[in-house]
């Protein structure tokens, strides 16, 4: 029984580090990244050393697209952001999630972008890993580094994420007591 006493704290506790490291990152990447890091699909393998703020020049892969349900009528759409002579063979470093777009305008995006010999995608890089690509690409070979951008995302703003990281903190340590004061019992 006593164990069952300390499911809730430690999921509060496992939340509230969640929080941390979402918060403390968005800060650490405001202040630190001044503005996004430049690469192409060519040189990006050679020359990305961790940067959270990205902006890369490529073509857009989109028939090698991925496409899933999303939220409301909206679909999450995956695409590789590949040099301009990529061919399948070779492999991606860079995935691209696009911000949205319609369920029923998939087709109509990839048109678009397929007639786009370059685009240049800026976001953020997704804080947690990207996808499980060969699950969601089994026909695509992927090296390292290989990341997910959400595009057109910046780094928010050290003040708000700085109530969030706070309200974490307090909720960490609430949890921490918690924890202490079930286990002392």
């Amino acid at each position: 029984m006593r164990y069952l006493a300390l499911l809730k704290p430690l999921l509060m506790l496992v939340a509230a580090l969640f929080g941390i490291f979402i918060g403390g990152r968005q800060i650490y990447v405001f202040l630190t990244e001044k503005q996004p890091a430049a690469f192409t699909a060519e040189n990006f393998a050679a020359r990305y050393s961790g940067q959270q703020w990205v902006s890369v020049t490529g073509k857009l892969a989109v028939d090698a697209r991925a496409v899933m349900p999303g939220s409301g009528n909206f679909a999450n759409l995956y695409v590789p952001l590949v040099p301009a002579a990529w061919q399948r063979q070779e492999p991606v470093h860079v995935i691209v999630g696009v911000d949205s777009v319609p369920a029923g305008g998939v087709d109509a995006w990839a048109q678009r972008a397929a007639s786009q010999q370059q685009v240049t995608i800026t976001g953020m890089i997704r804080p947690l890993g990207g996808l499980n690509y060969g699950y969601v690409f089994p026909r695509l070979k992927f090296e390292q580094p290989t990341i997910t951008i959400n595009e057109n995302t910046e780094p928010h703003p050290p003040w708000g994420m700085s109530v969030i990281l706070a309200i974490c903190l307090l909720l960490g340590g609430m949890a921490a007591f918690w924890i202490a004061r079930v286990l002392r019992a």
